[in-house]
């Protein structure tokens, strides 16, 4: 720019001696002229600076209000709200089979609840059961105000009262939630759900399903017959196996009981990825018949070393694994645990955690 000023000064000044020299004009006037010309010249130069200026801010002015605009979207479409509702509720486990129990909106195991890495979750709870309660999210790292023990006027969740948590959750993978320690007698009632936290990068599984493993004991009720059943504390091993007059323990998987579990449909090719809990007293033994599992992740730990595959994996109690499986080979096969007192309800085949696993048009 400096130079361009002074080449059309330099012209300027050539052209005014050149015409005072052509027209005979006094020194002292020609000076006058160049010095008028010069302020004009300031002036637009000016006059150009300003509006630059002025446009440099406006445009500033505009990308700051995108910013501001794009962050706002962005963290509206990264927060995600849920409200559960603690409920004393009746629930059909199988046809004809009941259990008394407590549950997150009406449902044992309660709702998935889904997230992303970097999601901030709002979650109200509210407690319309006649006992206290209170919330925690099992495997997830938060801060002391939203994952502390329950205290005096903290964390207790009165009858008729509500609590809302907000966090940003900063792992993925498979959390259980469930009442806290001082309530955690809850969670044998049927209090829990599952949260599902995907990683921020592409997925590398075309299909996905939450399996939670429960368990649940019938005083005296025989298979199929409706009546009050009392949730499992949790005894072990084949004792709490049914006899003809004694008590018969339920395996379910997602509340239901085979045959009453809904089949998993699969097409030739997808990557499944399963998200098993096991919330009873006993490990499982989970096969697929078929195929092999590819262990991606248990209970909360980082990924595991590429192509660590078993054929049957044992989900431990109170382990959260994440498996996976390519359905490459069609036909009809079975996702069942291999104990037998865990795939059967009174000895009678199918039962407790037996799915079938089916591809399309196969016999």
């Amino acid at each position: 720019m400096r130079i361009a000023v002074s080449l059309l000064l330099m012209v300027s000044l050539s052209s005014l001696a050149l015409s005072a020299r052509a027209k005979q004009v006094p020194l002292k006037q020609l000076r006058q002229e160049i010095k008028t010309e010069q302020e004009e010249e300031k002036d637009s130069l000016k006059k150009m600076r300003d509006e630059l200026n002025d446009l440099k801010s406006t445009i500033m002015e505009g990308s700051q209000a995108m910013g501001q605009l794009q962050s706002a979207v962005a963290q509206q479409a990264k927060t995600r709200a849920y409200r559960l509702a603690v409920k004393d509720s009746r629930v059909e486990i199988m046809p004809g089979v009941f259990v008394a129990a407590l549950t997150y909106n009406g449902l044992t195991p309660g709702p998935v609840l889904e997230a992303t890495e970097g999601d901030t979750i709002q979650l109200t709870v509210s407690n319309e059961s006649r006992q206290p309660t209170s919330f925690y999210i099992y495997g997830l790292i938060l801060p002391h105000d939203v994952a502390g023990l329950p205290r005096e006027g903290h964390g207790v969740i009165k009858p008729g009262g509500a609590e809302t948590y907000q966090f940003k959750v900063e792992q993925s993978g498979l959390f259980t939630y469930h009442p806290q320690v001082n309530h955690l007698a809850q969670k044998t009632q049927g209090l829990f759900g599952m949260l599902v936290v995907d990683a921020d990068a592409p997925k590398t599984f075309s299909k996905e399903q939450v399996m939670v493993i429960g368990q649940w004991t019938a005083a005296g009720a025989p298979a199929g017959s409706p009546g009050k059943i009392a949730p499992s504390p949790g005894k072990a091993g084949a004792a709490a196996v049914a006899s003809a007059s004694g008590p018969t323990t339920y395996f379910t998987v997602n509340g239901k009981s085979a045959p009453a579990i809904p089949p998993m449909a699969v097409v030739r090719g997808d990557r499944v990825r399963l998200y098993v809990a096991n919330t009873t007293s006993q490990p499982v033994p989970l096969q697929l018949t078929g195929h092999r599992f590819e262990v991606i992740s248990v209970s909360g730990s980082d990924a595991m070393e590429p192509h660590v595959f078993r054929d049957t994996y044992c989900v431990q109690p109170g382990d959260r694994v994440v498996l996976e499986f390519l359905a490459d080979n069609p036909g009809v096969w079975s996702l069942a645990s291999q104990l037998p007192h865990q795939i059967s309800n009174r000895g009678k085949f199918p039962g407790g955690i037996a799915i079938p696993v089916i591809y399309p048009n196969a016999e």
